[in-house]
């Protein structure tokens, strides 16, 4: 949802499709295979004819993921730079990951009901040069009017995994504050070996 929000507002979002909760929990939960074959039969028509040669981020797409109360952040797998050969096995992980022990201790904790799984995302790669992640109110605070971003050089597994440090701005009102650190690594695709790289 928050994706179509963001082309419908004329932004460039890397090329994208969703696989439905729907789809995922019928096909998988009864080991059936048709919702690879109907989803991948159309990449070309959505990614482009070479769509072969490209990598693709593969991650979650929760229906109560960023809820006003709860953000299940860093809960869900997420895979990048993966080739078109293991889309579908990382489309399966991805999706089993709703039902990890992690994602029930989660739930639990916050007296969540269970979820038997997630609609899952899989997006063209682009070599990012600065990634980051925006909170539409101040995850330390509460407080509403308070917007934070946090951004590393490089693809932004430095910073959900808290390897980076990063920097991070503060919007309150018509007031921006800027926290810089001194950045050393960032996080590239090793376009030789396959996956990602933490380099200086």
């Amino acid at each position: 949802k928050n994706l179509a929000r963001l082309e419908k507002l004329g932004l460039t979002i890397p090329t994208w499709l969703v696989i439905p909760e729907n789809k995922l929990n019928s096909n998988l939960m009864n080991k059936e295979e048709i919702v690879f074959d109907s989803i991948f039969d159309s990449f070309s028509e959505v990614f482009g004819e070479n769509y072969e040669s490209k990598t693709y981020a593969v991650r979650s797409s929760g229906m109560d993921e960023d809820g006003s109360e709860f953000s299940f952040a860093g809960q869900f797998e997420t895979y990048l730079h993966v080739p078109f050969t293991d889309l579908k096995n990382r489309v399966i992980d991805c999706w089993s990951s709703s039902q990890s022990e992690r994602i029930k201790s989660y739930r639990l904790e916050n007296g969540l009901k269970e979820n038997t799984g997630i609609a899952v995302i899989i997006q063209e790669m682009v070599e990012a040069e600065v990634a980051g992640v925006a909170f539409g109110i101040n995850p330390t605070t509460g407080i509403p009017n308070s917007k934070v971003i946090n951004s590393v050089y490089g693809l932004g597994e430095g910073l959900v995994s808290g390897e980076l440090n990063a920097d991070t701005y503060s919007l309150v009102g018509n007031k921006v504050e800027r926290q810089l650190v001194q950045k050393t690594h960032r996080f590239i695709h090793n376009t030789k070996q396959g996956g990602i790289t933490k380099v200086e």
